[in-house]
């Protein structure tokens, strides 16, 4: 049965034009997303995001670039505190939005920040078909947006992660 899924998956990708090769994405791997700005990451989160990939080494984290002074902080962190994974994170230049949301959808799920979560980006992941891993715990409204979309579509689900 999960072969049949991701065979159908891959139909759907070629079927819209779009590959995971045409945006430097492993067709083997598990892709994680955050295309939230890179300003809204902080070490409790990058942090989150070693441990996940460490419990899942066939995967990768694609994030998208920008601005570049936050990247360059986002790189130096990850080669300072998981210099083993660098490798596994991957950046993508901006796109108009159409083309942003058709590659949104090879991602596997969307990664959201915690202080001030993902907005217009949870939509658009919806919008793909991507589900979204958000973080509950915090209580500004800024940051349950994408707990909140989550809801208005029917995919809530309560669950504590060990971190």
């Amino acid at each position: 049965e999960v072969q049949e899924l991701e065979e159908e998956e891959e139909e759907t990708r070629e079927f819209l034009g779009v590959l995971r090769s045409d945006w430097g994405l492993p067709n083997d791997a598990v892709v994680l997303a955050c295309f939230n700005t890179l300003i809204k990451l902080r070490p409790t989160i990058l942090r989150r995001w070693v441990n996940i990939l460490r419990r899942a080494p066939n995967s990768v984290i694609w994030l998208l670039r920008a601005p570049k002074v936050a990247e360059e902080k986002v790189v130096k962190w990850w080669r300072e505190n998981a210099p083993d994974l660098t490798q596994r994170l991957i950046f993508t230049d901006g796109a108009p939005k159409e083309e942003h949301i058709r590659r949104s959808g090879l991602a596997d799920l969307f990664l959201d920040t915690d202080i001030y979560g993902a907005h217009s980006t949870g939509t658009d992941a919806l919008w793909a078909g991507l589900p979204i891993l958000t973080p509950t715990h915090m209580h500004p409204m800024a940051a349950r947006v994408s707990a909140s979309l989550m809801r208005t579509v029917g995919l809530e689900f309560h669950s504590s992660i060990s971190t």
